[in-house]
């Protein structure tokens, strides 16, 4: 019996040690700096916006069909010649559920976690190698989403088709060239897109009755979820969108839908632009 008390007190003094065992921090490599080291503290500011919101880092993966999301604080540090990004207070929830810490141990899969922040750091080492002309990445691909002003047919993959129409909004003074936001318009939402300092956001009027607000960067059109208003219980929402165009006449849009249990699923749109 004294021997039974013995291991099980050393059982319960190990747990402390085990469960303490999370992924708290992650460090990327320095990256190098493109352009004068004198600018490099300011770059590395402008390129860390590219992975961070408000302060927060996040990023997406999926592990045996389940979809994982992992968030932290992220940080800069630079050193002569380059700077390197901190990510702190790592957590990650699964499906749709609570976010929560991620633990070490075997078979957590933490290490999925790691390599996504990594991920991350990697756009912004390569926005600092660039020398950071994010601005300019911004404009081009807005100006992509300006040249798909007109009028599309539209198919769902489901047999049917719809029109789909992109409008350039701009003062009454300015035309198209001074244009701030390209509206698109369809019969099962509304888009709009505008440039927003180094990415390019879109807020999606749903027929759901909710809002989400998607960011592309890296003068990218391929967008991730920011946040989400009219949320409701029991109701899904549109998640990420990229945007591609294969040629002049041709647009795929391809969004994910997150389900209300946490679900993702593809949503491909074909436009085809109508003869004028």
């Amino acid at each position: 019996m004294r021997n039974a008390s013995i291991a099980f007190l050393l059982l319960a003094l190990s747990l402390p040690a085990f469960s303490a065992q999370y992924l708290e921090r992650v460090e990327s490599p320095v990256y190098k700096a493109g352009g004068p080291a004198e600018l490099l503290d300011a770059k590395a500011k402008d390129c860390l916006k590219r992975i961070e919101t408000d302060g927060t880092a996040s990023a997406k993966f999926t592990s045996m069909l389940v979809p994982y999301e992992v968030t932290s604080s992220a940080t800069v540090t630079t050193s002569e010649g380059g700077a390197r990004v901190i990510f702190d207070n790592v957590t990650w929830r699964r499906g749709g559920g609570p976010f929560e810490k991620v633990g070490k141990w075997a078979g957590s899969g933490w290490q999925n976690a790691e390599k996504a922040l990594l991920a991350q750091a990697d756009v912004f080492g390569r926005c600092l190698a660039s020398g950071g002309a994010p601005e300019a990445a911004t404009r081009k691909a807005f100006d992509t989403l300006k040249s798909l002003a007109g009028t599309w047919t539209l198919d769902d993959g489901s047999g049917k088709t719809a029109q789909d129409t992109f409008e350039l909004a701009a003062r009454s003074d300015k035309g198209a060239a001074g244009a701030t936001a390209v509206v698109e318009k369809n019969a099962g939402f509304v888009a709009v897109y505008h440039p927003d300092g180094d990415s390019v956001m879109v807020t999606l009027y749903a027929e759901d009755g909710n809002q989400p607000r998607l960011r592309a960067k890296e003068g990218t059109l391929d967008f991730t979820f920011v946040d989400l208003t009219n949320g409701r219980p029991g109701v899904g929402h549109m998640s990420a969108l990229s945007i591609e165009r294969p040629d002049a006449s041709r647009v795929v849009e391809t969004w994910s839908f997150t389900g209300a249990d946490g679900q993702i699923a593809p949503v491909k749109l074909t436009l085809t632009r109508k003869a004028q």
